[in-house]
């Protein structure tokens, strides 16, 4: 398993090719004090920092970072 904690996407594209020629799974990692809705869709190998928010049908893809209190309004589509 991995996760990736690099913010420069080109950087990050290159780890994560790495990883998954290797057959690594992807790992998210999810503060206790973020909240998520229910109907929020989380992709693989997310971050969620403390008091991140991500509201209801909003889309969070694959190894997109929400960093701390930040917040993702309702339907919105990040990563």
């Amino acid at each position: 398993h991995y996760h990736v904690g690099v913010a420069d996407v080109a950087t990050k594209q290159k780890i994560v090719a790495s990883c998954s020629a290797r057959n690594w799974l992807p790992t998210s990692i999810i503060h206790p004090a973020a909240v998520v809705s229910p109907s929020a869709v989380l992709g693989a190998g997310v971050f969620l920092g403390p008091l991140a928010t991500v509201s209801s049908h909003a889309t969070i893809g694959d190894h997109a970072l929400v960093h701390l209190q930040a917040s993702i309004g309702h339907d919105a589509v990040i990563g």
